[in-house]
């Protein structure tokens, strides 16, 4: 047996104590937070907690994962601090700053890097003590191959988190929070995820109500691996990236219940950043897993675009129109959500949106009847996509992947009184522009569009149709539309 330094020193300080219900009620677990505590099977997940008023020497904490309902019989995770014996709080020096897999953003006190004692591969050392917060990540399986020994304090393997209820148990053994308990039960099993970007905040305020009316997962919890503490981040690539695939798609060996074939994803399809972790991460596992057709991959848009659509209209009138997350039909990838007129002024841009242009404009959000336009003005067309079948490259870090296939271009016939007249072909991405202060400063989304129509139309009824085209040129099924254009 491996008798730890760590192990000792908690044998000691809970020699005598007995625990007190008043007293362990003021001991916090901030996360897992109460909408979050159901997690996919062997997902590693962090316990962040805070500390009472007046609390300024800590002294170390004790983590135990129990299985069941209830903090007793064996622990099968015990994790635990090492705290400085002055300042009762985990040093620096405890922590390997130089770590090469991990990339720090301004937080340095991060329990995943903790090297002291037993090293840094040792699992159960893996607890910061700060000041203001505590820390600690306990390993579920997910990223058992990724720089951790995956063994308990006598060297035995850790088992896997799968299915049922656990009882996380949180301890003050020293110093200020010496007797200090809290508990949060948490669940592995099945999730239902809503998955969309978190930028703007207006819509992720959306994307969280919509979460929380329909029952969903959502994560704004810290992913192990990904510790954000205020305005800042400790990033590890190879540990959050399998850990939030594995929510979209469970695809480990070793789970009970959890698999590809149960898993069920809504996806709002709005600023969509080639880079995200939505693309690369999300997205690229219902891709790579065949989920892209299936019925329990729910697709969805903001049928008027943008989460609020601002704009002035064709009189001068400043106006506000508030988006819905919409369906994609079942078989639809692509849908027009709006169209745009205004007066030929040269500076609109194809594929460059800002957000609070007061250009005065007429805009048709259903182009089921068609709209009119004089042969003065110019249109704008909007349109969003979905993901395709396709296969994937893995990238740079594990549950990464470059999604190889794709709806990359829109190719328009118009005609003119029943004859053709025109074909044109236009690329995807459309570049936001946020912050008008900023105006260089444009977030491009990979699944949206606005496209130009500024040549000069002769008067007369111009029908267009519209079909989307994947990375090689071939016409992709489901994107075909159609809508009609009078000009007078």
């Amino acid at each position: 047996m491996r008798t730890t330094g760590l192990v000792l020193t908690a044998l000691y300080l809970i020699a005598g104590c007995s625990s007190n219900d008043e007293i362990g009620a003021m001991l916090v677990i901030d996360q897992p937070s109460a909408s979050e505590t159901t997690y996919a099977e062997m997902r590693d997940f962090y316990v962040i907690g805070s500390y009472p008023e007046g609390v300024t020497r800590p002294g170390n904490i004790r983590m135990e994962l129990f299985r069941g309902e209830t903090a007793s019989g064996t622990p099968i995770r015990t994790i635990q601090s090492q705290v400085d014996p002055t300042s009762c709080v985990t040093l620096e020096s405890s922590l390997d700053l130089t770590y090469a897999s991990g990339s720090n953003y301004g937080v340095t006190m991060v329990p995943d890097i903790v090297k002291e004692p037993n090293g840094l591969l040792d699992p159960n050392n893996k607890v910061v003590v700060t000041d203001t917060y505590y820390a600690g990540i306990i390993l579920g399986g997910a990223t058992k191959s990724f720089d951790t020994t995956y063994e308990g304090p006598d060297g035995t393997p850790l088992e896997d988190l799968t299915a049922g209820t656990y009882t996380v148990k949180v301890t003050g053994l020293s110093c200020d929070t010496q007797h200090m308990v809290a508990t949060r039960q948490v669940h592995f099993g099945l999730t239902h995820a809503s998955l969309g970007r978190f930028s703007p905040a207006a819509s992720l305020a959306k994307l969280t109500a919509f979460a929380n009316e329909m029952g969903y997962r959502i994560y704004l919890d810290n992913f192990p691996g990904y510790f954000a503490w205020k305005s800042n981040l400790y990033e590890i690539k190879n540990r959050w990236m399998p850990n939030n695939s594995i929510e979209v798609a469970n695809d480990l060996e070793g789970t009970t219940i959890d698999n590809v074939a149960a898993a069920r994803n809504d996806v709002l399809v709005y600023n969509v950043k080639p880079t995200s972790a939505t693309n690369l991460v999300e997205t690229a596992a219902l891709v790579k897993n065949a989920l892209t057709e299936s019925t329990s991959t729910v697709w969805h848009f903001y049928d008027v675009g943008e989460p609020t659509l601002n704009y002035v209209d064709e009189n001068g009138v400043t106006k506000s129109v508030e988006g819905r997350i919409s369906d994609f039909a079942q078989a639809d990838r692509h849908v027009l959500v709006r169209a745009e007129v205004q007066v030929k002024d040269g500076a609109a841009q194809e594929n460059i949106y800002n957000v609070a242009d007061v250009t005065p404009k007429a805009i048709d959000f259903d182009l089921s009847d068609g709209f009119i336009m004089t042969t003065a003005d110019s249109f704008s067309l909007f349109g969003v996509v979905r993901a395709i079948p396709s296969s994937v490259t893995a990238g740079a870090h594990d549950g990464e992947y470059t999604i190889d296939d794709r709806i990359t271009q829109m190719k328009y016939s118009v005609n003119l009184d029943g004859v053709m007249v025109n074909t044109v072909t236009k690329d995807l991405s459309l570049g936001r522009i946020y912050d008008t202060a900023n105006p260089t400063t444009i977030t491009y989304s990979t699944y949206e569009y606005k496209h130009q129509f500024l040549d000069a139309m002769a008067p007369g009824i111009y029908d267009i149709n519209v079909i989307g085209l994947n990375t090689i040129g071939d016409e992709v099924a489901g994107t075909a539309e159609t809508f009609a254009v009078t000009v007078e």
